[in-house]
């Protein structure tokens, strides 16, 4: 997984779509994979591979993906505490903006979510992939 990033978490949906959501082992990891992506995406983007490697480390303490990869776990990186247990709420944080985002809105049909900043711009992402469709500077 590298590259600018917008194929990331698409390709994990995409994976995701050929596997019944049920409680099978390939589902679960799926899904603990498709989380590991949104919240690490540019972080995995980022070369060297040590950067990609060290994302393990902070992904919550139950992680399938966590569990799975630990024996490529960076000897050199330690994190004593504020790892949660599970995954939060939060799948997606809106990057790139100088400024506080004051509105976020959804597409009727829920497949894209615009939000603006005081910066003065203003972006469409796709929802599902976490990627910026539309960046739009507002004068």
């Amino acid at each position: 997984m590298t590259g600018d990033g917008s194929d990331n978490v698409g390709f994990v949906t995409m994976l995701k779509s050929l596997v019944a959501e049920d409680e099978s082992q390939i589902s679960l990891f799926l899904q603990d994979a498709w989380r590991f992506v949104l919240a690490f995406n540019s972080t995995v983007i980022q070369p060297p591979l040590q950067v990609y490697a060290s994302a393990r480390h902070f992904s919550p303490l139950k992680s399938i993906v966590r569990s799975v990869f630990w024996d490529q776990a960076l000897a050199t990186v330690r994190v004593t505490q504020g790892i949660p247990d599970r995954w939060i709420a939060c799948l997606l944080t809106c990057e790139g903006y100088s400024g506080r985002v004051y509105g976020v809105v959804f597409s009727p049909d829920g497949k894209q979510v615009a939000s603006g900043s005081y910066d003065q711009t203003a972006r469409v992402w796709k929802h599902r992939q976490a990627s910026v469709n539309t960046r739009l500077k507002i004068s």
